[in-house]
């Protein structure tokens, strides 16, 4: 998450109109005429602690990473995911809230994979304890700081 923080920091970035997701390795193709947006900075959310990933949510979405090669993550459909995936992070994905579903919490997170992944392109992470997390959902998480 850093990394591509940093790239944005740098370089900027465009958005999917300009530049649209292919989900196949390609060279990058990007060019800075293409910049829609750009940062001023970016800092990791406190690891392992539920209460500090709430407060980085409730005021905007949170770049975050996750073990996702288990296939309880990658066949996911609907519900709140409690299933077995590590933290062995390996995928980056969009925090973008938190409820509850039926008296189980749950962080609400974009994929990248599509919308016809999961539910409409989402996926409703258990949300427990202090710890890692399901999939390791609180151990690595960075939010961007102020636009250019």
């Amino acid at each position: 998450m850093d990394a591509a923080m940093w790239y944005v920091i740098d370089n900027g970035i465009t958005d999917e109109t300009q530049y649209p997701y292919k989900a196949k390795d390609q060279k990058c193709a990007y060019k800075d005429t293409m910049k829609v947006y750009q940062i001023k900075n970016c800092a990791e959310v406190v690891a392992n602690k539920t209460v500090e990933l709430e407060k980085a949510v409730a005021a905007q979405p949170v770049s975050i990473s996750v073990e996702a090669d288990q296939s309880g993550f990658q066949f996911y459909r609907t519900g709140v995911f409690n299933g077995k995936c590590g933290t062995n992070l390996d995928h980056g994905i969009l925090l973008v809230g938190y409820g509850d579903q039926n008296g189980t919490p749950f962080w609400k997170a974009k994929n990248s994979w599509g919308p016809n992944w999961g539910a409409s392109g989402y996926i409703l992470l258990g949300k427990g304890i202090d710890g890692p997390g399901v999939c390791g959902v609180l151990m690595d998480n960075t939010v961007p700081l102020g636009s250019v």
